[in-house]
């Protein structure tokens, strides 16, 4: 065992086998060198191929997700407004058939006076060429002036209604501010109605029930107002054209305001303020 050992050592002595042998340790270290770079390229054009497709699955999955956050998005702003809508049609109606009210009302009482003008026109003038002649009776009555002041003020609270009804979606206290200073007018408003009717009715025919007809008539008709009870009534008159004229404008402010607020955004533009010609004259917004 010992002589192979030594044999061995004495081969692998000569130089030339020991150049042969460096020369093959070396093409082996090249061999493996280059097998080790080949598969550790390989390992990373692999890695590099899986990252790529890791992200090119990651930016699919963001861009449908992004897709569908922005078709939420619109989806959900596309519903906003169709309730802002619905919201200011609500309203609008609301408000349509206040003014309605608050306008025949306003003006029937406005021009009660011009009639009661008239028929002491004809009654002073008439005779004279009709005799026996009566004026036709006026055909308001204390009840249809009550109807309909109270018809404006169930719109009034109807309004109220509306807008509290979505205080969520209008911004701040404005609601608040809005509903409690309409409250406050509507006081004065039926203040001034209660003085005219109490003037009023004593000038205003009276219809009779169906059971007095035959003892009292079908109607009665109590005198005609002189020169300066006609100068009273107008100014009780006057006074509540002149509160409904006031409520009129805050109606038309309320409908300013939620146009600018509910749909603004769909028409890129916004409605001015009522300018009234009083400039200590409140104008209602929602900002302030």
């Amino acid at each position: 065992m010992s002589k192979k050992l030594n044999s061995m050592w004495i081969t692998i002595k000569n130089p030339i086998t020991l150049i042969i042998l460096l020369i093959l340790i070396l093409i082996l270290l090249i061999t493996l060198n280059y097998y080790l770079i080949i598969k550790i390229e390989g390992a990373i054009n692999h890695l590099i191929s899986i990252i790529s497709l890791v992200i090119g699955l990651l930016l699919i999955v963001w861009q449908i997700g992004e897709q569908q956050r922005n078709s939420l998005k619109a989806q959900d702003e596309s519903m906003k407004q169709k309730i802002k809508l619905d919201i200011f049609s609500e309203l609008d109606l609301t408000l349509n058939k206040c003014q309605n009210s608050l306008i025949q009302t306003g003006t029937s009482i406005l021009t009660l006076p011009q009639k009661f003008d008239l028929r002491i026109i004809q009654q002073n003038m008439y005779p004279s060429i009709v005799p026996n002649f009566q004026p036709t009776p006026i055909e308001e009555r204390a009840d249809l002036f009550t109807k309909m002041h109270f018809n404006s003020t169930t719109n009034l609270l109807s309004v109220i209604m509306v807008l509290e009804k979505y205080e969520i979606i209008f911004p701040d206290d404005s609601v608040k501010k809005t509903t409690k200073l309409i409250g406050e007018k509507m006081t004065e408003f039926t203040n001034n109605f209660t003085e005219f009717l109490n003037f009023t009715t004593k000038f205003l025919p009276t219809d009779i029930p169906k059971n007095r007809i035959e003892e009292l008539g079908e109607l009665y008709m109590p005198s005609l107002p002189n020169e300066e009870q006609l100068e009273e009534l107008k100014t009780f008159c006057k006074n509540y054209h002149a509160k409904s004229v006031e409520l009129l404008g805050y109606l038309y402010d309320i409908r300013t305001e939620s146009q600018n607020y509910l749909l603004s955004s769909l028409f890129d533009r916004k409605l001015a303020p009522r300018k009234p010609t009083d400039p200590n004259a409140k104008v209602i917004s929602f900002y302030s």
